[in-house]
């Protein structure tokens, strides 16, 4: 019996040992790690009929699995799919790849040329695929989009789109950041987007759509679905060495589903980084209103660089943020967001100010300085949104406080300390509703404000701690804003409407100035201002063209009081404004508009805090002349943009002038002990001169972008100086050309950069007075093997200080990121050159300021991220 079963075992097993196949196994995923599904692999052996000895198809993971017949030598192994750049591998080397990575790439059939486009038009939807301009050297999603042609990002966060800056950030069509989209930008991963989209004429409130005209663009991240449903994000730590021990701490997620979103971040740092500009609002934001105390004396006095603050500033700082927003019905949200923030910096300066005294002398004054600020800042808002074609409602609140207690050491002409306390709380609430019949609107918005400043204080001392100048400032502010606005259509083509408002705004502001001895100088104002305005307008629309005119007349009705003067004053008056805009658009990339305009500002209760204001040691201003200034400006602008996605080709352009008449004019006077700013009633003009515009062209088949951008400033005013009158002129020029480049199959990416400023200063009849600075930028990435990165920064800049001498300066950046997974290992050098100082001269109406700063040394910082 058992024989036989031995001899039933084997008649089994005999036939598939003399069948058996060798099984091919892998991965295939497209250059940013997707998995590629329908990939056609055809394993081919060493017959002479090129047939293949073995074939699949890739599944929906892209994995794949072939079998390949006993005794077969395989030579090769080829991989293909429409779009996409085939690939052709021996067995050995496909051995000794964890994936097979394919590229996209032009398909051709016959005499037609099929690629994957990356941008695809919709209507005002611009839908830009991530893929294909994207770099392995690109860690955020910023870094993507400073790549996209027609859109540009500032050293700030700020995202502009054709030269204007967006006006919303959704993320998968959501706005759970409220302005504050820096902190998505800058930490989420370039890996996770599938595509940045542009909405064009983005109107926020859909139930406006249709009716009133935007310029503006909007933006939206779109995820890769993978990415979705799950938290995504990093926690990094890391340690180096500089002039003392360095160290840095990140933590970020984010998770994002159909109803429910959520960002958490927490980071900390002495390497030189803030965080202020991740939690700054970028967008328009809520309405808020600050005291008047509140801005009265500079947090820097002293300067700051024109310079990333990793540069120069010697830091401690951590920040931390929290951002939710759920869905409670379909166009019903609920959003939250907190943050806090606190940043110790100190930074040392020298600077050397040549004032102007007249056509024949000036006088210099040598000041160093080193500043060294302490901030603590909060914020919590609250917002329910709903956001449906037939109606409009929003509500939120927010509160937010700002805590300063800064310290600036001064040696040179005076050795001095020099200190500022403030304390900052505002509490804002926001309601807003439209409600739409047709073509027919009803709007009713509604926005509070209430800020206090209950310290304000800034001193002077001596080195024996003698206070030489004391001065507060304390006050409060209540503001709010109600509008309404009725809109009839005749047809679709033509409405006429009216927006009404009411504006009521009360402050206070006490100052208290104690210098050497004397205590008699104060200020105590305070009052209120109630404007009412009505604003009839008509829009016509037919075809391509809108054309909007509106007429506001505004009724304003004052009180003010000096407490100090024991006087008041009262003022009731009507102004009229007008404007008219004229927009066409050609086709869907091109598009002109016109804008003419007329507007009336009315003074504050600056205008009558009569009583001087030291701003720092040696300088001091009165704000106002006791009497209201009205100021009113006439201004045209025009713009132009066009753009081309098949080419990649983008430009706009835009130029402005704008000529304001004022009853106030600025008089100082300069001696070597102190600066005095004082206004005076004298009516006076200032005319300004703007120009801007872009070009960018994203080259293909070189896989690089192109941005070249200028920009023209000219200002003429009226200013007194030691009591003679002067029209002063500035004129200032830039122009840059920037590049960002991937090749060799995103082995190399580099970037160049070069700007070009200059700047002209006219006194009267006098010479003109030129300085100019050309910098340049060149980073660098190559990747030896795809896991490992080589990484450079140089930044060159060449700038003038004085007649006939020019400073130049290189500075050097550099490191390597290992890759491994979900794990990497970066290790970043700042500063190769150990440049120590930085200089630049710039102008300030009839004065020369040339600054010199102290940089940061040699530095080196060794990172442990972990993605998931």
């Amino acid at each position: 019996m058992t024989r036989l079963l031995w001899v039933i075992l084997l008649c089994i097993l005999v036939p598939e040992v003399m069948h058996s196949r060798d099984r091919l196994t892998g991965l295939v995923t497209d250059d940013t790690g997707e998995p590629l599904p329908g990939v056609v692999i055809k394993a081919y052996g060493s017959n002479s009929d090129n047939r293949p000895a073995a074939f699949g198809i890739s599944d929906s993971q892209g994995r794949y699995a072939l079998s390949i017949p006993d005794g077969t030598a395989i030579t090769r192994v080829d991989f293909a799919l429409i779009g996409y750049r085939q690939q052709s591998l021996t067995k050995e080397r496909l051995a000794s790849m964890k994936r097979v990575v394919m590229s996209t790439a032009p398909l051709e059939l016959k005499e037609v040329t099929v690629k994957v486009v990356p941008i695809r038009e919709s209507g005002d939807t611009l839908k830009y695929n991530v893929a294909a301009f994207r770099s392995a050297s690109d860690r955020t999603i910023e870094d993507v989009i400073k790549r996209l042609p027609g859109l540009s990002v500032d050293a700030s966060g700020t995202i502009s789109y054709q030269g204007e800056n967006i006006n919303k950030f959704y993320i998968e069509g959501l706005d759970m950041l409220s302005g504050r989209y820096a902190l998505a930008t800058k930490n989420i991963s370039a890996d996770d987007i599938s595509s940045v989209d542009v909405y064009e004429n983005h109107q926020p409130k859909r139930v406006l759509k249709g009716i009133e005209f935007s310029e503006k663009a909007a933006l939206n991240l779109t995820l890769k679905k993978k990415r979705m449903l799950k938290p995504i994000g990093y926690v990094s730590g890391g340690a180096g060495y500089g002039d003392d021990v360095k160290w840095s701490g990140e933590l970020y997620s984010m998770f994002i589903s159909p109803s429910n979103q959520s960002l958490v971040t927490g980071k900390g740092n002495n390497f030189g980084t803030s965080y202020s500009g991740e939690m700054q609002v970028l967008t328009a934001g809520m309405f808020d209103r600050s005291t008047i105390a509140s801005g009265i004396f500079p947090s820097t006095p002293f300067g700051v660089p024109d310079l990333p603050s990793t540069r120069y500033n010697d830091n401690q700082s951590t920040a931390a943020s929290v951002n939710a927003l759920t869905k409670l019905r379909t166009d019903l949200t609920l959003t939250v967001n907190a943050d806090y923030k606190r940043d110790h910096s100190r930074f040392s300066a020298s600077n050397v100010t040549t004032y102007f005294v007249n056509d024949d002398e000036n006088l210099s004054v040598d000041e160093h300085s080193t500043s060294m600020l302490h901030n603590n800042t909060g914020n919590v808002t609250l917002r329910l949104e709903n956001n449906s074609a037939g109606n409009y409602f929003a509500e939120a609140l927010s509160i937010k406080g700002k805590f300063n207690r800064n310290r600036y050491g001064l040696s040179g002409t005076s050795t001095l300390g020099q200190s500022l306390r403030s304390n900052d709380v505002t509490l804002s609430n926001t309601f807003n509703t439209t409600v739409r019949h047709g073509d027919n609107l009803w709007q009713l918005n509604s926005e509070i404000v209430y800020s206090t400043t209950p310290l304000n204080a800034m001193k002077v001392t001596t080195p024996q701690g003698i206070t030489t100048i004391g001065q507060t400032a304390t006050g409060q502010a209540f503001a709010t804003r109600h509008s309404t606005s009725f809109g009839y259509a005749f047809s679709s083509e033509s409405m006429t409407g009216v927006d009404i408002a009411f504006e009521s705004d009360y402050n206070s502001i006490v100052t208290r100035l104690a210098r050497d001895g004397d205590s008699s100088s104060a200020n105590d104002n305070s009052g209120y201002a109630l404007v009412t305005t009505l604003s009839p307008y008509y829009k016509l629309q037919k075809g391509r063209w809108v054309w909007r005119t509106e007429i506001p007349v505004s009724l304003h009705n004052i009180r003010y009081t000096d407490l100090i003067a024991d006087s008041r004053y009262r003022h009731n008056r009507l102004y009229l404004g007008a404007s008219s805009s004229f927009n066409f658009r050609f086709s869907n990339g091109v598009r002109w508009g016109v804008t003419l305009g007329r507007k009336c500002r009315v003074g504050t209760l600056t205008d009558f805090i009569v009583n001087p204001i030291f701003t720092s040691y040696r300088n001091s201003t009165v704000l106002g002349t006791g009497s209201l200034n009205v100021r009113t400006t006439l201004s045209a602008s025009t713009s132009f943009s066009f753009r081309n996605i098949v080419k990649g080709l983008f430009w706009n352009a835009r130029a402005s002038y704008r000529r304001t008449t004022s009853h106030r004019i600025s008089s100082s006077d300069v001696s070597a002990d102190e600066t005095v700013t004082t206004p005076e009633a004298s009516r006076n003009h200032i005319d300004v001169c703007d120009a801007y515009g872009q070009i960018s062209k994203n080259v293909r088949r070189l896989h690089t972008t192109f941005t070249l951008r200028g920009i023209v400033n000219l200002m003429w005013r009226d200013m007194k100086r030691q009591g003679n009158l002067s029209r002063v002129g500035t004129d200032h020029y830039e122009v840059s050309l920037s590049s960002k480049s991937n090749i060799l199959n995103d082995i190399v990416s580099f970037g160049l950069g070069v700007h070009y400023s200059l700047s002209n200063r006219r006194i009267g009849d006098g010479d003109d007075n030129i300085i100019d600075g050309l910098n340049g930028t060149f980073d660098l990435s190559v990747f030896p093997v795809r896991s490992l990165e080589l990484f450079t920064r140089c930044y060159y800049s060449r700038v003038k200080l004085t007649e006939g001498q020019y400073r130049q300066a290189m500075y050097i950046d550099g490191g390597a990121r290992y890759m491994a997974g979900a794990f990497e290992l970066e290790l970043t050098a700042k500063n190769l050159t150990d440049e120590r100082e930085y200089a630049y001269t710039v102008f300030n109406e009839y004065d020369t300021y040339r600054y010199s700063f102290t940089l940061r040394p040699i530095e080196f910082l060794l990172q442990c991220r972990y993605k998931f």
